[in-house]
């Protein structure tokens, strides 16, 4: 599980946007028999959140829209390719 939180991280500065890693991680939580306690205890939440929210200098490479979109597209199936712009 830290492998992948780790990949996640490292990826952002792929030109893929951290897509790989995204499908990973869900698979992982999809195939697997994870318990909310390991879930919680293996920083995957802490990584996602700063994953999706991040906008300092970590991640200027990478637009926080553009991994919310990849997001939504690896976790519920929606399209990548998007007109609307997120503002939260």
């Amino acid at each position: 599980m830290r492998e992948t939180n780790e990949q996640t991280r490292a990826s952002c500065w792929q030109p893929t946007h951290g897509v790989p890693s995204l499908v990973d991680l869900r698979d992982i939580v999809l195939s697997s028999d994870i318990s909310s306690f390991e879930v919680n205890h293996s920083g995957m939440v802490d990584a996602l959140l700063m994953y999706l929210t991040r906008q300092d200098e970590q991640f200027a490479e990478v637009d926080r829209n553009q991994r919310l979109r990849n997001f939504i597209h690896v976790f519920a199936s929606c399209p990548v390719s998007c007109q609307f712009l997120i503002e939260l």
